[in-house]
């Protein structure tokens, strides 16, 4: 080892080298062992070739996995749903850097105490992503994955939001960080309160349908657990209409329950919407 004009964070210990000095799988099989993400994140502004080697994406997943990040990407898409394609780059370190922000939805946080980095599929091995399909997934889980063991409730879908947007595609692939669980202290304001409420958090939006679909079924299939840790119904962007019998007719939000079964998903009107929670999307790019 050398001294260079180049420091690295670990000066102070004594340390002075390039990456140069030391062989790639030394460097990911034991020096990587001993450094945090911020520590490695450092790295990408030391040199040339400490951030050839600080920006490798495998090694950015292995520190997710190190510190309990939680994170659906394309490896544990083929292996839990299928084959999603070509699928958007991220900065794995900006990522990592947002994860260990203060929460704007719910103070004293952390984000990754609060949230969860998801890919948004286009498709799966070939089929466009629409709420029919997720059913049929639901349906027919892959070895290996929860599925439909995770559920512990049969309900009923209403024909409504399948009827008026099962075939609605997600589109272009993308990335997100959606909240893992309903803002607080929402559950008796109206459709119209909470609406207001989401105006309040820039950059973060409700979910769609389809997107609510893909983060509730690909953690049930990874873990065998309710993201938030119970079956919370969320209000999502699509209306549907809604006759009450007496020859009024609305738009009414939908709702979507983390809830699959041998029927496949469970949708909702949101008639009132005290019932439902509020459950955020930020996309990342």
């Amino acid at each position: 080892m050398h001294r260079t004009g180049s420091m690295t964070p670990y000066e102070s210990m004594g340390w002075s080298f390039t990456s140069d000095d030391i062989p790639l799988e030394i460097l990911t099989e034991t020096f990587f062992k001993y450094v945090t993400g911020a520590e490695w994140g450092a790295l990408l502004t030391t040199s040339k070739s400490w951030s050839k080697i600080a920006i490798d994406t495998g090694l950015w997943k292995k520190i997710f996995d190190r510190e309990g990040l939680p994170y659906f990407d394309e490896v544990k898409c083929k292996k839990y749903r299928g084959n999603p394609g070509k699928v958007p780059q991220i900065s794995w370190p900006r990522a990592y850097q947002y994860f260990n922000r203060n929460c704007k939805l719910f103070p004293g946080k952390k984000v990754k105490e609060t949230h969860k980095l998801q890919l948004f599929y286009k498709k799966i091995d070939g089929v466009p992503m629409t709420l029919n399909h997720a059913g049929t997934l639901a349906k027919n889980p892959k070895e290996g994955s929860e599925g439909i063991a995770a559920c512990e409730l049969a309900l009923d879908s209403l024909n409504g939001p399948l009827e008026a947007h099962g075939e609605t595609e997600l589109g272009a692939s993308f990335w997100g960080f959606t909240a893992v669980k309903s803002l607080e202290g929402i559950h008796e304001k109206t459709i119209e309160e909470k609406e207001e409420l989401v105006k309040k958090y820039p950059n973060y939006r409700l979910h769609r349908l389809v997107e609510r679909s893909i983060v509730n079924f690909d953690n049930l299939v990874e873990t065998g657990k309710y993201l938030d840790g119970e079956m919370t119904s969320t209000i999502c962007e699509e209306t549907v209409e809604y006759d009450d019998g007496d020859g009024d007719v609305c738009d009414l939000p939908t709702s979507m329950c983390v809830t699959y079964n041998d029927e496949g998903l469970y949708l909702d009107n949101s008639y009132d919407g005290k019932n439902d929670g509020v459950i955020l999307l930020r996309e990342f790019y």
